[in-house]
C-alpha cells in the first residue's frame, strides 16, 4: 500500500495509484464471476496433465496446479514444499501419504474455494464482482495472496466511486457504504475508506451518527473520524449561520450602510 496521504475522487476517478493495478484480471462490480455458468465446466474439475495438487472439501475434490497455488500464495507454498509433510498454516493442511500432493480446505465453502482458484488459473476469464470481493478477502488474507487483495481493493474502489460518479455528495446508501468502510478498515484499503468517510459525513440523515457509533463491524478509530468530521461540519454550518444573523441584525444609517458597535 502507499504511504501518500489517500485522494478521494468526486467523479468516479481512481488514483494513479490503483491505476492498472489488477494483477490478471479485469474489476467489475456488476460481474457474477466466472463466465461459466455451471461450476462443472471450471477445468480444476476434473486431474489433467497440469493437476499435481489435489484440494479437498468435505467428499468433494478440486485438481490443480502447484506452481500456480505457490506463485500466488506463500502460506499454501510453505505447506506444499515443507519436506516433513507438516501443516504450517491455519486455513489448509496436508493430508494423506503424499502430504506434498493434497491440501485439506474442508472448514471453507466449496464456492469460495472455485472462486479462489478460477483467479489463479489463468484458463479461466473472470472478473470480480463486489460480493466475490466480500467473500474471498478474507481467504486472501488468511493465505497472504496478495495479488487477489489488491484486485479485490480495485474492485471495491472503482464500485464506490462508480455509485458517487454524478449523484449528490451522501447519496450512497447508509448500508453500503458503511459495509464498504468496514472493509476498508479492516484490510487496509486507503482510497475507499476516504470515499466512505466523505460519503457518511456528507450524509444529513439525523440517524447515521448513530448507526456509525453502534456498528460492530468498524474500528473504534475509524469511528472517531467519521464522528468529528460530521461534529466539524454541524459546527461549521452553526458559525454560518451566527455570522448571517449577526449581519442582518446589525443597525443600518439612512444610506443602509451597517453601523457597527464598538
Amino acid at each position: 500500500m502507499s504511504e501518500a496521504a489517500p485522494v478521494s475522487p468526486r467523479k468516479g476517478s481512481v488514483p494513479a495509484s490503483l491505476a492498472g493495478a489488477e494483477p490478471k484480471r479485469k474489476s467489475k462490480g456488476k460481474s457474477k464471476g466466472p463466465k461459466s455458468s455451471k461450476v462443472e465446466n471450471l477445468p480444476f474439475m476434473e486431474a489433467d496433465e497440469f493437476s499435481d495438487v489435489t484440494i479437498i472439501i468435505d467428499d468433494k475434490r478440486l485438481y490443480f496446479n502447484k506452481c500456480l497455488i505457490c506463485y500466488n500464495s506463500p502460506v499454501l507454498r510453505k505447506q506444499l514444499t515443507a519436506d516433513d509433510g507438516g501443516s504450517s498454516g491455519k486455513g489448509a493442511k496436508s493430508t494423506g501419504s503424499k502430504p506434498s500432493k493434497d491440501l485439506d480446505m474442508s472448514d471453507k465453502r466449496f464456492d469460495d474455494v472455485c472462486e479462489l482458484l478460477a483467479f489463479m488459473d489463468p484458463r479461466v476469464e473472470t472478473a470480480l464482482s463486489d460480493q466475490d470481493c466480500f467473500r474471498l478477502l478474507p481467504l486472501a488474507e488468511e493465505f497472504d495472496m496478495k495479488p487477489l487483495m489488491k484486485s479485490c481493493e480495485v474492485t471495491l474502489t472503482n464500485s464506490f466511486a462508480g455509485m458517487r460518479k454524478g449523484r449528490k455528495p451522501g447519496s450512497v446508501a447508509t448500508d453500503v457504504t458503511i459495509a464498504n468502510l468496514a472493509i476498508a478498515d479492516k484490510y487496509h484499503f486507503p482510497v475507499l475508506q476516504e470515499m466512505c468517510m466523505e460519503e457518511l459525513v456528507a450524509n444529513d440523515n439525523p440517524f447515521s451518527g448513530k448507526v456509525i457509533a453502534d456498528n460492530v463491524d468498524l474500528s473504534e478509530h475509524v469511528k472517531r473520524q467519521v464522528l468529528e468530521r460530521k461534529l466539524e461540519k454541524v459546527n461549521m454550518a452553526l458559525a454560518r449561520e451566527r455570522r448571517i444573523n449577526t449581519e442582518r441584525e446589525q443597525p443600518r444609517d439612512s444610506k443602509g450602510g451597517k453601523i457597527w458597535k464598538k
